[in-house]
C-alpha cells in the first residue's frame, strides 16, 4: 500500500489541506471552503485537515507523512518562547487573536537554518494525534509551485 501523506499550508491566506495516497491526490479542501470567508488563513487548517481526512476514509493516526509550508504553524509547537516574549504571545493569542508565528521569523531570530532548532516536532505530532513515528518534513512554498512541471506529461 502507498504512503498517506498529508499536505498542509498554513499562511495568511488560503490555508488548506490534502491527501495523497501515493502521487494520487484523495482530497483537497481549502479553509475558506468550510468557513465561507474569501481567501481564509485566519487560523491553523485543523477543519480542512479534518475533512480531506474523512473524504480519504482515514484518520490523522493512520497518516505516514505530514508535510509543512514554513510559514505560519501554531506557537506551542516553537522552542524557545520563554520570559517576556511568552507574555508577549500570551497577548498576542488572548487580545489579537493569534496564536501562530512565522517559522521564518524564527530562523532569522535564532540564526539557524535548523528546523529542529526552533519547532518541537515531537509536540507537534502528539499535539495533532499523528502517530510517533510518522514523518514531518517542511516544504519550500515557491519550489512547491514548480512541482506540476515533474509530472506533466504530454
Amino acid at each position: 500500500m502507498a504512503q498517506l501523506i498529508l499536505a498542509v499550508h498554513s499562511g495568511i491566506h488560503d490555508a488548506g489541506a490534502a491527501v495523497f495516497e501515493g502521487y494520487s491526490v484523495k482530497a483537497a479542501v481549502q479553509l475558506e471552503r468550510l468557513t465561507r470567508f474569501k481567501g481564509d488563513g485566519r487560523c491553523y487548517p485543523d477543519r480542512s485537515i479534518d475533512e480531506v481526512l474523512t473524504i480519504a476514509g482515514a484518520e490523522r493516526r493512520d497518516v505516514d507523512v505530514v508535510t509543512l509550508g514554513r510559514a505560519e504553524l501554531p506557537t506551542r509547537f516553537y522552542r524557545n518562547i520563554r520570559g517576556v516574549r511568552w507574555l508577549r504571545e500570551q497577548y498576542r493569542q488572548l487580545v489579537e487573536g493569534n496564536d501562530r508565528r512565522y517559522m521564518m521569523r524564527e530562523h532569522y531570530r535564532y540564526h539557524t537554518a535548523r528546523t529542529d532548532d526552533i519547532f518541537d516536532i515531537d509536540k507537534f505530532k502528539r499535539g495533532g494525534g499523528f502517530r510517533q513515528d510518522t514523518l514531518v518534513h517542511f516544504y519550500n512554498h515557491h519550489e512547491a509551485h514548480a512541482l506540476p512541471c515533474v509530472f506533466y506529461r504530454t
